[in-house]
């Protein structure tokens, strides 16, 4: 890294993060990978980069063991997995680090204190520590891995979380899980996968089999490992094989149903989908406070083959974590926002989700789909933005299913934006031809998906001026 000015504020620390961004369209997510396992380059370099970075900030395995780490890989659902347990930790009391992306609107979402983004000042302070002992001399330039993005967000995540004396941290997978750069902890509490999809195949693999081998490999010997229940059959072979090979107690989370009570608990984020996420939860916060707190829960017995699923738990849900579950916020998932309109207007309702998989798009088009329409029913229009990479086919195929139900009928439009990333974009201008080419792109394979007998009217539509838009879908009704 270059040495950078003294001016040590936050919006210089911004300015040098983005220095840090790759610039021009992202690696393809869906493209087909070699069939092979192995790590690339840049994730041998980035697991060595990691080794020597936090060797030159002076941070140990036992600092970091320290932490407390609950830490959550998967395709699917690890965010919100990782808010409902966020959550559930501070309903008992505990102070809490919790690091995740992307993020939206702030950098500092990422790194958050009790539930909540870290102070500018704050983050500022840690960012420019980290930066500061990450220069390089001419000689380890040449040897050394130059920081990435990513890597350098989570050493400012556990610098901070060691100068806040969290009682717990969790930490969310960035890609994969093996080589990752928040795989550091030698001795995390405990450790679990969500479901797994497809996604990233050019880095992790283009079958489910070698996808999930690398999300498990966050496993560790004589470490707890819990996998989401309903996970795919192909998957679920394969987290179990390697997180067993890697010395890991390896079980499956009961169904959320499966607990006394548990088909009325209430969950803060919306989705059918988000029960398995919430029972992952659920296991991986039970299996801390056993391991911390000497707290006995039992819904794992002792002598469980790798990888069986426990039967019911006997006991109830401590109330505490049902309410954990029911105040868990996230945004940016199945979210409702009701935007501010002038009185005597119709209000504007929006319903977003950041989607990015086809799996994911679906179960957001039926959080959608089942939403009430209202009396009379409500003037609906979808908006819709995928980077360049992805498949749009793929994930527009699982919005038109749904368009073509009678839940959808009244849906009016379908709009298609470009991507941008700044709030200056909001005071509209005219988008990039390039930009433009990506939208034109995505109507194209649009207009060729839908199902010409439908009575819907799918009209698809050109957003030519610049749209800010910080998720890959978006859903929003007048009523």
């Amino acid at each position: 890294m270059r040495a950078m000015a003294r001016d040590r504020s936050f919006a210089a620390a911004v300015n040098a993060i983005d220095l840090l961004i790759p610039k021009g369209p992202p690696p393809s997510a869906t493209v087909a990978a070699p069939a092979g396992p192995g790590p690339s380059p840049s994730q041998r370099t980035n697991e060595e980069g990691m080794a020597w970075s936090l060797m030159r900030l002076g941070i140990t395995d036992e600092n970091l063991n320290k932490l407390n780490v609950v830490h959550i890989s998967g395709t699917k659902g690890k965010g919100s997995t990782a808010a409902m347990c966020d959550s559930i930790f501070r309903q008992r009391g505990l102070k809490t680090g919790l690091f995740t992306s992307p993020h939206l609107m702030s950098v500092t979402e990422r790194v958050r204190i009790n539930g909540h983004p870290i102070a500018e000042d704050k983050f500022a302070e840690s960012f420019w520590h980290v930066w500061d002992a990450l220069q390089q001399t001419e000689v380890e330039a040449e040897t050394v891995p130059k920081s990435t993005f990513f890597r350098l967000m989570t050493l400012v995540a556990l610098r901070s979380f060691l100068e806040e004396r969290v009682d717990v941290t969790i930490l969310e997978v960035g890609l994969g899980g093996r080589l990752d750069s928040t795989n550091v902890v030698t001795e995390p509490i405990v450790c679990g996968t969500t479901h797994i999809g497809y996604d990233h195949v050019a880095v992790l693999g283009n079958t489910l089999t070698l996808i999930a081998s690398e999300k498990a490999g966050i496993a560790k010997s004589g470490v707890p490992y819990l996998i989401a229940p309903n996970q795919a059959a192909e998957a679920q072979i394969s987290l179990i094989k390697h997180a067993a090979e890697r010395g890991a107690y390896v079980a499956t989370a009961p169904s959320l149903d499966t607990y006394p009570g548990g088909e009325g608990v209430h969950l803060g984020l919306e989705g059918l989908h988000q029960r398995d996420n919430a029972a992952l939860a659920v296991a991986l916060c039970s299996t801390y406070f056993e391991k911390t707190k000497g707290m006995k829960f039992s819904f794992i017995p002792d002598g469980l083959a790798p990888g069986e699923v426990a039967e019911g738990p006997r006991e109830a849900l401590p109330e505490d974590f049902v309410q954990g579950l029911s105040v868990a916020k996230w945004d940016g998932r199945c979210q409702t926002v009701v935007l501010p309109v002038a009185e005597g207007s119709a209000p504007v309702t929006l319903r977003i989700d950041g989607a990015h998989t086809d799996e994911s798009v679906a179960a957001a088009s039926a959080w959608f789909a089942a939403l009430p329409t209202g009396t009379p029913p409500a003037r609906r229009e979808v908006l819709f933005h995928c980077q360049p990479g992805r498949d749009p086919a793929a994930l527009l195929t699982p919005i038109r299913d749904a368009l073509c139900t009678g839940a959808c009928s009244d849906i009016a439009q379908i709009h298609f934006t470009p991507l941008l990333s700044s709030k200056q974009s909001l005071v509209g201008g005219e988008a990039s031809p390039e930009a433009l080419a990506w939208v034109q792109l995505q109507k194209d394979a649009w207009d060729a998906l839908v199902c010409h007998g439908c009575e819907v009217d799918h009209g698809a539509r050109m957003a030519t001026c610049i749209t800010f838009m910080y998720l890959f879908a978006g859903y929003w009704r007048a009523e």
